[in-house]
């Protein structure tokens, strides 16, 4: 009778290591599951930053090439009324 308890309390110790086993292992599926969650919450955020200075940067240069345009045509008239002045002289 002895030895048959004893067989049971080592199967009881056994199923319960697998048991714990499991519920640790399934903690620590959850805190990777949320790391991971959190890197690519990161991730996304950075990315917002960067396109969002990008954005800025290109409104920044197409109001750059507005003016140059607008000094282009500027002179563009300037040298179209010289040459019309000189060849009207």
């Amino acid at each position: 009778m002895y030895v048959r308890a004893q067989r049971l309390a080592l199967g009881l110790l056994g199923d319960n290591m697998r048991k714990e086993r499991g519920l640790a292992f399934d903690v620590w599926k959850e805190h990777a599951k949320h790391s991971r969650k959190g890197d690519g919450t990161t991730f996304v955020n950075d990315s917002v930053v960067n396109i969002t200075g990008i954005k800025s940067k290109i409104n920044e240069l197409e109001g750059a090439n507005a003016t140059l345009a607008n000094e282009n045509h500027e002179l563009r008239q300037f040298s179209m009324d010289g040459f019309h002045i000189a060849k009207n002289v």
